[in-house]
């Protein structure tokens, strides 16, 4: 869903007469934090829980710290419900184990065994704490896939983030 927010809130940008270039003259700081969060829950799936165990779940858990940091050293130029969709997701993940419980009602029996060897993921069940805030929003276009409350929080920020940079007034100062 993130990818057809981001998609949606350029095209959206365009239309507002908002230019791409803006991107390049946010300066957020620690976002190598960020990019090493993505890389840590990338190799915690791509390892998956036969190797990592114990640890896979530590590493997930540890990606969040790391994008809270970013997203406190960063306050000023974030929006608050980008904030609350990652704090939403890492609170049932930390309830469960630390792994996001997944509905799997909808899903195929071969994803519900990728789903079975994730770290970052797993099923949901009876005993799973907060299941309202676990993915079971089911989303069958444009590709299948389960969301969070968080996940749509997070998508709605991404895509207000998108708009605020995209259709900001540069105010141009000349130089001397």
């Amino acid at each position: 869903m993130f990818i057809e927010t981001l998609v949606l809130s350029i095209v959206i940008g365009f239309l507002r007469k908002g230019k791409l270039k803006n991107f390049g003259l946010i300066q957020f700081r620690w976002i190598s934090l960020l990019f090493l969060s993505f890389a840590l829950q990338f190799m915690v799936n791509y390892i998956g829980s036969a190797v990592l165990s114990y640890w896979g779940n530590i590493f997930h858990i540890g990606s969040y710290l790391l994008i809270f940091y970013f997203f406190w050293t960063n306050k000023k130029q974030l929006n608050l419900l980008l904030s609350i969709g990652v704090i939403l997701n890492f609170l049932v993940i930390i309830l469960n184990g630390g792994s996001m419980p997944v509905d799997t009602r909808h899903m195929s029996f071969s994803i519900i065994e990728k789903i079975q060897q994730s770290v970052t993921h797993t099923v949901l069940t009876s005993g799973t704490k907060l299941p309202w805030l676990a993915d079971i929003i089911y989303i069958p276009w444009p590709t299948r896939q389960m969301l969070s409350l968080g996940d749509i929080f997070l998508s709605i920020g991404v895509f207000i983030l998108v708009q605020k940079v995209m259709v900001q007034r540069i105010i141009e100062v000349d130089k001397p």
